[in-house]
């Protein structure tokens, strides 16, 4: 949460009097979707709107814990959890008109949250979330993304092995090389802003819309 406190990012997505729009992609379980609203509106911005999503079934845990919040302004301030798939040409969901898509009147988002989705996704769908950011984010908005990278083609042993195992779950996984990544968001319209190394050789790494 500290990262998101920088003033890189505080004052790209700060507009005082403006509800703050957030979405996360790859939510996971909704433990850091929790977490990430309490500690916002602990320092005071009460006025926000978090949208979680999820391309696995997760999403109804996500909801349960939305269920069981006990602070009435974290609860109000998550909307409940949709089905999110990416691929290399973006969102999935929707695309064939047949069902809602779950980023509908999306536009001008503030602030995107990926968290530890790159490494355990198909590289398509890094691609995807590019693509989407560059598509939902408004001009200035942040793109924030947490995980393991690897940098100028290498780590350090515990995240190489760590790479050697998510390979043998699935070849479409791994570690990807940072400047990769970057290439992409670039490609989309996201600068690199900075990258912050975290706890457990893993990396913060933030981009703004242009």
């Amino acid at each position: 949460m500290d990262v998101l406190r920088s003033p890189e990012v505080l004052s790209a997505i700060s507009r005082p009097g403006r509800t703050l729009e957030v979405l996360e992609i790859a939510a996971g379980c909704g433990v850091h979707t929790l977490h990430f609203v309490r500690e916002i509106i602990e320092d005071g911005v009460t006025d926000v709107v978090w949208h979680p999503t999820d391309p696995s079934q997760s999403i109804d845990s996500i909801n349960a814990r939305i269920e069981m919040e006990s602070d009435p302004r974290v609860k109000n301030s998550i909307m409940m959890a949709r089905l999110l798939t990416l691929d290399e040409d973006g969102v999935v969901e929707g695309r064939d008109g047949e069902i809602h898509p779950p980023t509908a009147g999306m536009d001008g988002i503030d602030l995107m949250v990926n968290i530890n989705m790159i490494h355990i996704s198909p590289l398509e769908a890094t691609t995807g979330l590019m693509k989407t950011a560059s598509k939902l984010l408004r001009p200035g908005g942040i793109l924030f993304c947490y995980g393991p990278y690897k940098v100028d083609g290498t780590a350090v042993e515990s995240n190489l092995s760590f790479d050697r195992s998510l390979k043998s779950r699935d070849p479409s996984w791994g570690l990807r090389d940072l400047e990769e990544v970057v290439e992409k968001a670039e490609k989309n319209g996201l600068k690199l802003v900075k990258t912050v190394e975290m706890p457990a050789n893993n990396l913060s790494v933030i981009y703004k819309k242009q």
